[in-house]
């Protein structure tokens, strides 16, 4: 087989050329006139009196084009409709909050207030009126931007420059690949929010995952999905989790327990009319990062302690929680952030090089996937320590009782090309079913009996630009795993099925350890427990090039 190959973690985020579309997004985006493609719609028409009541020019002659139809070749352009343009298709437009530009087709009752954030939107149907929520939270805004069903990758590069923009909100539309949003999160801090039915579709589980490498949070809910924009626009996260949990006047009881279950301190009350208040504050303020300040807006809007301050009115309970929950987000620690690593069995792994049948060669060229038998995808995986299912072959019924005495009753008979199991829980039984398969296949194969349940399935995958990717139940990470991921992925698996999470966070580690050094797709079936095991497999490592 030759040496094997061993590929380097590199964190850093991929270098990626300016394309002829980023350039025209940004042509676009810094764009102050926009040619019109009629003044006729509902569209159309809002666009227009949001550049004329904001900011910008309606401009026949203008460079930038919006519309519904085709857009014009080499242009930047808004397409409105059904037509790919530069945002877009389906696009609602962008306000530039920085410069006051607003060719948005969505209802904007006055500019919100300029800030660090970021909003990065698919269509506007899938999501509630943008500006109007942001108004009601009084959340500060450089960027809102909809890509309609358009990929953001090029938003997030131009955002990413922009001295402008401190944080950015992505809401995951149609448009959204994993491959291209891999190595482009993480340069600024941001938040995810997966719509309804993207959770759920292959693209959004690759989504998942990158995020979950970018060390980005995923959330599935607006209000959360805010909060972090919330703390974004105070450029707030507390690196050690220290916060200030402070109450003014009523609701203490309440932002009490909130606070213990998001593991947050007890929150300190203090009332409105105290004289000393202020001095309150900024003495509170001392061993924090953040202060949350809680309270009716009127009382909270008039201090400004001297740590950046997050408010939020007790009587919005879900907004409370949501930003508690975001605060007590902690950056994953340093430990974390490096690849799970398993020196393997290197006596194990050269038998089984060795075992493997020549290669096949067709037209001269050499047939570099080496399809791998259960047996085969066992060897590879146990010599990387994972617990696998204990079995051997038999072509005799004497055979087959003397595997079974070493391996321990109750054991399954596999015949031999066959996928059938027959389980046999006593001696009689194993004569039995051993006999009559062997009647009608050269042997069979006697393996270790686990439960039918519960089982998971995990795959290791090559995915076009992300490499080898592990999928286990509905989640997904890259290979290799970090330490953090595979903590993760077993937690989250653990709680679903009652079992200690250490375990299958072990095997994991191995599991990617296998994917790291060798070129190779696995399908594997595991048995979940306290002490995990593969119990079936099948694979196909590829072969180094001659």
């Amino acid at each position: 087989m030759g040496k094997l190959r061993q590929r380097e973690h590199d964190p850093r985020p991929r270098q990626h050329c300016p394309t002829r579309m980023a350039t025209d997004l940004s042509r676009l985006l810094r764009s102050r006139a926009f040619c019109l493609e009629s003044a006729s719609g509902t569209a159309m028409q809002r666009v227009a009196a949001n550049l004329q009541a904001v900011g910008g020019a309606v401009d026949p002659e203008a460079a930038a084009w919006i519309g519904l139809g085709p857009p014009p070749p080499g242009r930047p352009s808004i397409s409105l409709g059904d037509e790919v343009g530069t945002l877009g298709p389906r696009s609602f437009g962008f306000l530039n909050n920085v410069d006051g530009v607003a060719p948005l087709a969505a209802p904007i009752p006055e500019r919100p207030r300029r800030g660090g954030v970021a909003l990065v939107v698919p269509r506007r149907d899938a999501l509630p009126e943008l500006v109007p929520l942001l108004l009601r939270r009084r959340m500060g805004l450089s960027w809102l931007i909809s890509v309609g069903d358009g990929d953001p990758a090029d938003v997030l590069r131009f955002l990413a420059a922009d001295p402008a923009t401190s944080g950015v909100l992505l809401a995951l539309g149609r448009g959204s690949r994993a491959a291209t949003l891999h190595g482009v999160l993480g340069s600024k801090q941001a938040a995810l929010l997966e719509l309804p039915g993207i959770g759920t579709s292959r693209e959004g589980m690759l989504c998942r995952a990158v995020a979950r490498r970018a060390g980005v949070p995923l959330v599935s809910e607006l209000e959360a999905w805010l909060a972090h924009g919330s703390m974004y626009d105070v450029a707030a996260r507390p690196a050690r989790g220290r916060a200030a949990v402070v109450v003014l006047g009523a609701g203490a009881d309440l932002v009490a327990a909130e606070a213990q279950r998001a593991r947050l301190p007890p929150p300190h009350v203090l009332e409105p009319d105290d004289p000393a208040l202020e001095a309150a504050l900024a003495q509170l303020s001392l061993n924090a990062d953040v202060v949350l300040l809680c309270g009716d807006p009127e009382d909270t809007v008039r201090l400004t302690p001297p740590r950046p301050t997050l408010r939020v009115d007790p009587s919005r309970p879900e907004q409370l929680r949501a930003l508690m929950q975001a605060v007590a987000q902690r950056a994953p620690a340093p430990a974390d952030s490096k690849p799970v690593q398993v020196r393997p069995d290197r006596e194990r792994l050269h038998g089984l090089l060795t075992d493997l049948p020549p290669p096949l060669y067709a037209d001269g060229h050499m047939v570099l996937d080496e399809p791998l038998s259960d047996h085969d995808t066992k060897r590879l995986l146990r010599a990387y320590g994972v617990r696998v299912s204990r079995q051997a072959p038999a072509n005799t019924v004497t055979a087959a009782q003397r595997v079974a005495a070493q391996i321990g009753l109750p054991v399954v008979l596999v015949p031999a090309g066959d996928v059938e199991e027959v389980a046999c829980r006593t001696t009689g039984d194993l004569k039995r079913q051993a006999t009559l398969l062997l009647q009608r296949a050269p042997h069979i194969l006697v393996r270790e009996w686990f439960p039918e349940s519960p089982r998971v399935r995990l795959v290791v995958v090559q995915e076009r630009g992300l490499g080898p990717v592990l999928r286990i139940d509905e989640e997904a990470a890259l290979v290799p795993l970090l330490r953090g991921e595979a903590r993760e992925l077993a937690e989250g698996l653990a709680a679903t099925y009652d079992v200690d999470p250490r375990g299958l966070a072990d095997m994991l580690a191995q599991i990617s350890s296998v994917a790291t050094e060798h070129t190779v797709t696995l399908d594997l079936q595991l048995h979940v427990s306290d002490a995990p095991a593969v119990v079936a497999a099948s694979g196909t490592l590829r072969r180094p090039a001659p």
